[in-house]
């Protein structure tokens, strides 16, 4: 399968910007081999500012081809300590809504294998009792040296169809004195590792330079 990826600029208009593609075999459900994970190198833009990221499936034998795009918005923003983001929170419903914010450093993890097993075999006794935990958020948190606070808060309730600006700061005095001199001078907070998702293909986030 052609995995594409592209980002999206904002001006005047919306501009649409190619950075690269890939291929990844995916082979039938329950096959070895899956998930299948397709990743793409991308250096952020010399100039701060939000941007979406865009990944598209091509498979010419798709019965549904419209629904193969997915998106995801990012903040690129000079490294700096602290770096300051901001974004609008929106209560879309009718009804008033408590919205808490957090943040994690989850990233999608390698896959685990899967040992070979003659067909209709027993089941086995060594599964995971939770196979999720790899995955929650808790075992993620920010690592040392990096702070992350939400202006006005990270609890914040909104009445029906109201908006709030929120203003995220990242302070990461730690890393920065680790940080060589030959490095980008841009970092980046993307909202989740996961750009798009099917039941058969994964595509990782994009790792930013």
């Amino acid at each position: 399968m052609l995995v594409r990826f592209y980002y999206l600029s904002f001006g005047v208009g919306t501009i649409r910007h190619y950075i690269g593609e890939t291929f990844v075999d995916v082979p039938v459900k329950g096959a070895v081999g899956l998930p299948a994970i397709a990743e793409h190198t991308w250096t952020t833009p010399a100039t701060a500012g939000h941007y979406c990221i865009q990944v598209e499936l091509l498979w010419p034998d798709d019965a549904n081809p419209y629904n193969n795009l997915g998106q995801e918005n990012i903040n690129v923003q000079k490294l700096a300590s602290p770096a300051t983001f901001q974004f609008t929170l929106r209560n879309d419903s009718r009804v008033r809504r408590r919205f808490t914010l957090r943040a994690d450093a989850y990233a999608l993890p390698g896959r685990i294998p899967c040992p070979e097993r003659p067909p209709n075999a027993p089941p086995r006794g060594d599964i995971e009792a939770d196979p999720f935990t790899r995955h929650r958020l808790q075992n993620h948190p920010v690592p040392e040296g990096w702070k992350v606070e939400f202006q006005p808060g990270d609890v914040i309730v909104l009445p029906g169809e109201e908006e709030q600006l929120v203003t995220v700061k990242v302070t990461a005095t730690g890393w920065l004195r680790r940080a060589s001199a030959h490095q980008r001078e841009y970092l980046s907070m993307v909202t989740t590792s996961l750009v798009v998702s099917r039941s058969t293909l994964k595509v990782r986030r994009l790792r930013c330079l």
